[in-house]
């Protein structure tokens, strides 16, 4: 969804959330919801992060206090070659399945991974 207002959410975004609104209240609560807000609008990296954290934060007020959609929520900021503003909404498990990975190497070890001096074994 497109937000075009410097602060806050406009008309259309509040609108494409309030038909979105009735799909995320059937989201069970082993499920978590992820807000991706994008500010591209800052030629400051550190004010467009946060900026684009600030703008998911005011998805998740509006969808709570319009919507009383009380879920887990993660939010994130999305990196995207677009300048405009733009949110994100993922439904994702709250439960991960933990998985063996297979690594070549230590990877906590940080003196080897970062220091050339030593080398693999």
């Amino acid at each position: 969804m497109r937000v075009t207002t410097a602060k806050g959410l406009d008309v259309r975004a509040k609108k494409a959330l309030d038909a979105m609104a009735p799909k995320l209240r059937t989201v069970g609560k082993d499920r978590l919801l992820r807000i991706e807000g994008h500010d591209g609008t800052d030629r400051n990296a550190e004010e467009s992060l946060s900026n684009s954290l600030m703008l998911a934060k005011n998805v998740q007020i509006y969808l709570a206090s319009r919507h009383t959609i009380d879920l887990d929520v993660y939010l994130a900021t999305a990196a995207d070659s677009d300048k405009g503003r733009t949110v994100r909404i993922y439904v994702c498990p709250k439960q991960f399945v933990e998985e063996n990975l297979d690594l070549p190497r230590n990877i906590t070890d940080s003196k080897r991974d970062f220091d050339s001096s030593v080398s693999a074994k």
